[in-house]
């Protein structure tokens, strides 16, 4: 099997596995939604949930959620930035939307034009 074929396919198992552990991150933690002010709700609606939609929208069109995905990490990595003065700590959000770069580049391999 090549690669080029192979590749939707893979990218497609990564975002799944992607979205399962961005709901796991989200859900294992004790949040006091209660607690969150405005910036806090900026910073969830970026990661997880804008993460997470991305990922499940790159299933039916790769292009247009892998570059969701994309968006919505570089959105709460930059909201994160402004509000505390540094980048979020450790490796797990960008493993998180790791997946995202592969939906983008099996889209771009298919050749599509309308980000399916």
């Amino acid at each position: 099997m090549k690669l080029a074929s192979s590749l939707p396919v893979l990218a497609r198992i990564a975002a799944v596995a992607g979205l399962v552990g961005t709901v796991l991150f989200a859900t294992a933690g004790d949040f006091d939604f209660g607690s969150f002010g405005a910036m806090e709700w900026v910073l969830f609606l970026f990661f997880p949930v804008g993460l997470a939609l991305g990922l499940a929208y790159g299933l039916v069109r790769p292009g247009r959620g892998g570059a969701l995905a994309i968006l919505a990490i570089a959105g709460f990595y930059g909201v994160h930035h402004a509000i505390h003065g540094a980048w979020p700590k450790g490796p797990i959000f960008l493993l998180l939307a790791s997946p995202a770069l592969l939906l983008l580049v099996s889209a771009k391999k298919r050749g599509d034009t309308d980000g399916r």
